[in-house]
């Protein structure tokens, strides 16, 4: 039985670790075809993620972009029941004047990511792979933390 828990974290570890690449290539994905690392707005207006706010007006970019390439699984009571599990873990991350947002992207294989300005998804994979609630906390812990300590920014 031990050894099974051993092997589960380990895979849950390099599924985490591809995870923590998917967000990077999120997050460069929306600075492609612009010059040094910048993206321009419809007012060209240059963005970088110097502050909280850059990573707010960033995230909000994403977020459209992934919801609409990947699709939100509309559950109302799943939903709710990950971002209460989300809510409850916000406090204990370094304060960030972020509105955290939690939403199930329409897909099988197991994943979650976060988008700059706490923007956090988890796979619907991921939820039917969770053997408790415990095991789900922990990835959108994971998630709350790449956010609060903007991770993508560095």
């Amino acid at each position: 039985m031990r050894s099974q828990t051993r092997r589960h974290i380990i895979r849950e570890t390099a599924r985490l670790v591809s995870v923590l690449s998917l967000c990077a290539a999120v997050a460069l994905a929306g600075c492609a075809g612009s010059p040094s690392g910048t993206r321009k707005s419809k007012k060209k207006k240059t963005i970088l993620l110097d502050t909280v706010y850059n990573d707010q007006e960033l995230g909000e970019d994403a977020a459209k972009d992934v919801e609409a390439e990947m699709g939100i699984y509309e559950a109302p009571e799943l939903t709710e029941y990950v971002a209460m599990i989300g809510r409850r873990m916000v406090p204990y991350a370094p304060h960030r004047p972020f509105a955290y947002e939690f939403k199930i992207i329409d897909q099988m294989t197991p994943n979650a990511f976060s988008l700059p300005g706490g923007h956090i998804y988890v796979s619907r994979g991921l939820i039917a792979l969770a053997n408790d609630e415990d095991e789900l906390a922990g990835v959108i812990g994971h998630e709350i933390i790449h956010a609060a300590e903007r991770h993508v920014a560095a």
